[in-house]
């Protein structure tokens, strides 16, 4: 039997009890006990425990990432989101996005961090730098597409944003065709 106050201290228990192989368990190992109770105030004092407050502190960049869905699931409420594959109806970017676990939200959050600071700067009208990125899913990449178009007008940029865009395209497939066996998804955020 078991018993407890609230899901938050389940889950306190949960995350406090390992065994010998360090997989979390809710409950003993002990075969002679047939009921747990878990007693209010353990989420409580688990998220003051230094445990809790170094893993809050390693997950700050990967709330990035949430951020990266959010923005793209408001995008696609306000009809402004391009993508292959219906948002609202099976899979989409937003899904594949949201698949990662923390751990994994931290490497691609740090990864679009380092690409953005190492991003040269170097005057030119058109920049553009393409990463690839790994997911928890070894079948997935993401392909990180950064571009700087400089403040010139349209219609002096127009055909060297052609030629640009086409090119960053064809790197982005190449990267993407050579680490995974199928596009399930793309998608383009606009800018804010």
């Amino acid at each position: 039997m078991l018993t407890y106050a609230g899901e938050e201290d389940l889950l306190a228990h949960y995350m406090l009890n390992l065994d010998l192989n360090g997989q979390h368990f809710i409950g003993t190992a002990d075969p002679s006990v047939d009921g747990v109770m878990i007693g209010e105030g353990e989420w409580s004092d688990f998220a003051k425990s230094p445990l809790y407050l170094r893993r809050k502190k390693a997950d700050e960049n990967s709330y990035r990432w949430d951020k990266i869905i959010q923005r793209t699931c408001q995008n696609a409420l306000d009809g402004t989101f391009i993508a292959s594959g219906d948002v609202a109806n099976g899979r989409s970017s937003i899904l594949e996005l949201a698949k990662e676990p923390r751990y994994f939200r931290r490497a691609l959050a740090d990864k679009m961090i380092e690409a953005i600071r190492n991003f040269p700067l170097t005057g030119e009208p058109i920049m553009r730098r393409v990463s690839a990125m790994p997911s928890a899913d070894p079948k997935k990449r993401y392909v990180f597409l950064l571009l700087d178009v400089a403040a010139t007008p349209v219609k002096s940029r127009a055909p060297a944003m052609r030629a640009t865009t086409r090119k960053t395209k064809d790197q982005a497939l190449v990267f993407f065709n050579s680490l995974s066996s199928s596009l399930r998804s793309t998608c383009a955020l606009p800018p804010r």
